[in-house]
């Protein structure tokens, strides 16, 4: 595969999620498949190269290292190939020493896990201790040794292939096997390159032993896994290929970053232009096609944006009062007893039903049945425009968040005891309004401060949220921001929708290449028609985001 046409490959999907990283295992399959390279009839037979090996070894026949024994691997490869098991290119096995060291003996630095990064030996923080001068021997460490991580917690770590690419005075501690091949049968970075590749990495998941959380594999896995022995002139030529491809994918990451730091400052930049001054033209350009903002970010804005008087035409001065005092009723904390199986009995929300979604409603869906007295049920019944907020939770963003209930599913249901039950006078204020006011970044900021944390939960008394003021316009202007709240996070919520797809649309195509290029055509082919059929939701409209809704004033 040439650079031009890895490249060529790479534009196909480079916006599909993680596209760099599925370009960098694409590249490990070709390589240890026979894919990456021609084959070339004056290499030097891989039948020949083991034969030599067992003769090397004292082995004239069959025997448990060094079969002849034919192996049917999971794919086809090149017909100079073969498969074969690794205990076959006769590796040396040891494990390491104990990172603790003796009383006395020579000063060595000792290799740990903490040495380890990507899967490469590092230097720069190293621990050195006293061992016995044989014991250094025995552990020492030389150019194209193979070190394997012998124990960790992570699957994705245990089993990992690290190699010593220089002559370097070490030993390793005993979380490592240290592996040594003869050279003349396999290319020291050809075993590290099949140890990345998913063809070991799939054996290694099957083969490890997982004992007090702490995942083990041994030589005995190892020297079983089975594995594609190609020429030793062809490996040189792959690992010179995989070299070369893998630069650059380094230099498409760093683009990419790059890229998306560029885009990141331009989409900080329209939604600053767009606070600055809240017009029909910035609000398009928010959704502008060479960049993409946050919809975290965009709605935080929406809401900042009203409670501003920024969001609608500027009428008559606002006034900042405290929650209280717009209260109809005294605030009521919810029904504190255990659910019941019995699913006649009261609905009673979750606690999650008030704090889960972004749209700031109540999830009328999510609750539990409580077994409560009829009096008890009249008093904290739930009702149209009642809103909801989280005094106690384990994360902070949830406490004193406020949710709208619309009683949408017309049946009886109570608040639990963690959401505190606020109920607006709707002769002056618009409930939803104060909804989005009281979770409104600046309103958050002032709620978060006040939050006390207790045995690792954070909590929050209703006396204390009452006394957060908010910035109160006429009830029509009220209703106005409601209104263009609603249509704004409306077009946030498509945005969202046409990211997800376009995600979604780019991994199936990618999926798909990557398939037929391996020749999985089968896969590749449902693949593609599935991507194909889903296709990408267009972007939303110019024009259309920044059109202002007519408003119907009669609302709560």
């Amino acid at each position: 595969m040439t650079p031009d046409a890895f490249l060529a490959l790479f534009d196909r999907f480079a916006e599909a999620p993680g596209a760099v990283g599925k370009m960098r295992d694409m590249v490990r399959e070709f390589a240890v498949t026979g894919k990456l390279v021609s084959q070339e009839a004056k290499d030097k037979p891989t039948e020949i190269t083991l034969n030599d090996l067992r003769l090397k070894n004292g082995i004239k026949g069959q025997g448990e290292a060094g079969s002849t024994e034919s192996i049917n691997g999971p794919c086809g490869l090149p017909e100079s190939w073969k498969w074969i098991r690794l205990i076959d290119l006769f590796p040396e096995f040891q494990n390491g020493a104990s990172s603790r060291g003796d009383k006395v003996g020579v000063p060595i630095v000792v290799l740990r896990l903490a040495d380890i990064t990507r899967r490469r030996i590092s230097l720069n923080d190293t621990r050195t201790i006293q061992i016995d001068r044989k014991d250094a021997e025995k552990y020492n460490l030389r150019h194209g040794d193979t070190l394997i991580t012998r124990v960790n917690g992570s699957a994705d770590i245990v089993g990992t292939f690290v190699p010593v690419e220089l002559d370097v005075r070490a030993i390793y501690c005993d979380h490592f096997i240290r592996m040594r091949i003869d050279p003349s049968a396999m290319n020291p970075a050809f075993i590290v390159l099949l140890g990345a590749a998913r063809l070991v990495r799939s054996q290694i998941e099957v083969l490890f032993i997982t004992t007090a959380g702490q995942k083990t594999v041994n030589q005995g896995h190892i020297g079983s896994l089975i594995i594609p022995l190609p020429p030793l002139a062809e490996q040189q030529r792959i690992v010179a290929k995989v070299d070369e491809l893998m630069a650059l994918c380094d230099r498409l990451e760093a683009q990419q970053q790059e890229r998306e730091m560029r885009h990141t400052a331009l989409a900080r930049a329209s939604l600053a232009r767009f606070a600055d001054a809240p017009t029909p033209a910035n609000l398009d350009f928010l959704f502008h096609r060479t960049f993409t903002v946050s919809t975290k970010e965009l709605r935080k804005a929406i809401l900042t944006l009203a409670v501003t008087d920024r969001l609608v035409s500027f009428g008559p001065a606002w006034k900042r009062k405290p929650l209280e005092s717009i209260l109809s009723e005294a605030s009521v904390n919810g029904v504190s007893m255990g659910p019941t199986d019995d699913a006649t009995a009261t609905e009673i929300l979750r606690i999650s039903a008030g704090t889960s979604g972004h749209d700031f409603f109540v999830d009328e869906d999510d609750f539990k049945h409580v077994d409560l007295p009829i009096a008890e049920v009249k008093k904290y019944q739930l009702a149209p425009g009642d809103l909801l907020a989280c005094r106690f939770n384990g994360n902070l963003h949830y406490v004193g968040k406020f949710s709208y209930y619309r009683g949408a599913s017309q049946r009886v249901q109570v608040n639990p005891d963690k959401l505190i039950r606020f109920r607006i006078d709707t002769d002056t204020n618009c409930p939803r309004y104060v909804c989005l006011a009281m979770n409104a970044p600046p309103t958050r900021q002032a709620i978060e401060v006040m939050c006390a944390t207790t045995a690792g939960n954070i909590g929050l008394s209703a006396g204390r949220l009452k006394t957060i003021e908010i910035p109160l316009p006429p009830l029509p202007e009220q209703r106005r921001i409601v209104a263009k709240v609603d249509q704004l996070m409306a077009l946030v919520d498509q945005l969202e929708t046409q990211l997800a797809e376009s995600r979604t649309t780019a991994t199936r195509l990618m999926d798909a290449i990557v398939a037929e290029l391996t020749g999985r055509t089968a896969t590749a082919r449902m693949a593609a028609a599935s991507a194909t059929t889903t296709g990408a939701a267009a972007p939303v409209a110019p024009g259309t985001a920044g059109h202002w809704p007519a408003v119907d004033e009669s609302g709560p």
